[in-house]
């Protein structure tokens, strides 16, 4: 499929109703954590993690989702083993181990592989009927 067809084909309306629930949540965070006009550094990561997921997101929407079917039992394993790494190596947060952090990024796994469940059941119930 051609660049423009995947444009064309994007779902715009979801897409900017999703953006103007981050931005409101952008300003409710600004009108609680600046002090005096100050930004704080809680709504710069924030910012920054938005400027991360547009890109991710972008990349994404591009990607034909009949291609993920190939990819599914390998993102359900890789998902699978980093739960299993998680549970020998990983971060104890108010008294749950859910989190890696890596350069000082905290990444948990379990937000993953929700989306690897559902692949994979997709891909399991087309297979078998």
């Amino acid at each position: 499929m051609l660049l423009s067809q995947r444009v064309r084909s994007f779902d715009w309306v979801a897409a900017l109703a999703s953006l103007l629930l981050v931005l409101l949540g952008l300003a409710m965070l600004f009108s609680t954590t600046s002090e005096g006009g100050l930004v704080s550094s809680f709504f710069m990561r924030q910012v920054a993690s938005l400027g991360i997921a547009l890109v991710a997101y972008s990349v994404f929407s591009l990607i034909p989702y009949h291609q993920l079917k190939r990819y599914a039992p390998l993102g359900y394993g890789v998902g699978l083993t980093m739960l299993l790494i998680l549970s020998q190596v990983g971060r104890v947060i108010r008294g749950t181990t859910s989190r890696f952090e890596i350069l000082g990024v905290q990444l948990q796994p379990s937000e993953f592989m929700k989306v690897a469940i559902v692949l994979v059941l997709a891909w399991l119930f087309a297979r078998h009927g």
